[in-house]
């Protein structure tokens, strides 16, 4: 699995190489996540490559998505292809995530907010 950093002001973007995040990669994927969720407050992840996200792979986004929390920040999903869409709908993730279409309009509207307090 490989992740791209890519930083814009004060939001950082991973982009996720990899067409899953399940049981088979979920340790390599908290580890090289870490770092990025330690280090920023606003995230975004750029979902475009992945095509499978297992209970595991939920749990890890949603344990990111707390630790961003605890720090007053924002984490936004973009690019979800529709099968990660249907799942997150299903088990109502899409509640939980702002999802968006494109990376362009995750990281305008964290620009746009007003910090958290």
């Amino acid at each position: 699995m490989e992740l791209n950093l890519e930083r814009m002001n004060d939001v950082a973007i991973v982009r996720i190489k990899s067409e899953a995040i399940d049981a088979s990669n979920i340790q390599e994927f908290k580890e090289k996540i870490s770092v990025p969720v330690d280090q920023t407050k606003n995230l975004v992840f750029d979902m475009e490559e992945v095509l499978f996200v297992d209970s595991s792979g939920c749990g890890a986004l949603l344990s990111c998505l707390r630790k961003i929390k605890e720090k007053h920040g924002r984490l936004i999903l973009c690019n979800t292809k529709t099968q990660v869409k249907h799942l997150f709908s299903l088990i109502h993730m899409d509640r939980i995530f702002k999802i968006y279409n494109d990376c362009e309009e995750a990281i305008k509207y964290l620009m746009e907010q007003e910090p958290l307090s």
